[in-house]
């Protein structure tokens, strides 16, 4: 049996660079999809623009992972330093994943907190005499997931920007 679950993921780090630099970041590798591109995936932009600052299509093809994510900007704000963002993502193993996404550089005593808030649903697999605890626990192992997955990139990201002086 299948059910939707939800996830709600908050992340942030302090970066000890401006806010431009983590704006530029976020227009790079978020908006641009350069953070995808590095993991292997093919960016296809899509000409959508009645209903997003940007679209694209990213594809990747490998031996153990076939993905396919179609990304919509809906919000890129150069004086606040904010960009959201929607992904569905339709290979097998995202479970019906539909995440929205706010990325942010913030100024903060001298630096910048690189702020990323995500609200996501997809599918859990459970069996039919699962219990509420078993879903919870189910949902819960994937938020958990996440959010050390994005916080393990903020830590290379954070790193990335604050050795390329």
């Amino acid at each position: 049996m299948k059910l939707r679950a939800t996830r709600v993921v908050h992340c942030g780090v302090e970066i000890a660079r401006p806010a431009t630099i983590v704006w530029k970041w976020i227009l790079e590798d978020v908006a641009a999809g350069q953070h995808y591109a590095r993991l292997g995936y093919r960016i296809e932009p899509l000409d959508d623009s009645s209903l997003y600052a940007k679209a694209y299509r990213l594809h990747f093809a490998g031996a153990d992972l076939v993905d396919d994510i179609m990304a919509g900007i809906t919000e890129l704000d150069d004086k606040t330093m904010r960009l959201s963002m929607f992904a569905e993502f339709s290979s097998p193993q995202a479970k019906g994943l539909v995440a929205y996404v706010t990325y942010q550089a913030i100024p903060k005593d001298g630096g910048t907190l690189l702020q990323m808030d995500c609200h996501a649903t997809f599918d859990v697999d459970v069996g039919p005499q699962a219990s509420p605890e078993d879903i919870a626990s189910s949902a819960e192992a994937s938020r958990s997931y996440y959010e050390r997955d994005t916080a393990e990139w903020f830590v290379e990201v954070k790193a990335r920007l604050e050795t390329n002086l």
